[in-house]
């Protein structure tokens, strides 16, 4: 179960990254062509993209995990991350 839903989430993620970064580009473009000069939305579109990266990086380091456990299940060596609080 876990395996499917960390595969759909990964594409899932990677999609996203791609859609967030190809903004920012656009914005990037639009900045130095001087058609804008709204910074937030070029600010928000990369920070969207570089937290979809760190998740994508994540979830293949979960997903690299749960191969290796097999039927042990022993998972207090595992690093996590609490997003709540990385995000306060």
């Amino acid at each position: 179960m876990f395996e499917v839903l960390t595969y759909v989430d990964i594409g899932l993620a990677a999609v996203m990254v791609l859609l967030a970064l190809g903004k920012a580009r656009g914005h990037i473009v639009a900045r130095r062509k001087g058609l804008t000069r709204n910074v937030s939305r070029l600010m928000a579109h990369g920070l969207i993209g570089l937290l979809m990266l760190v998740y994508v990086r994540l979830s293949v380091g979960w997903l690299q995990t749960y191969h290796s456990l097999g039927t042990d299940l022993d998972v207090s060596g595992m690093f996590t991350m609490l997003w709540v609080y990385c995000l306060l």
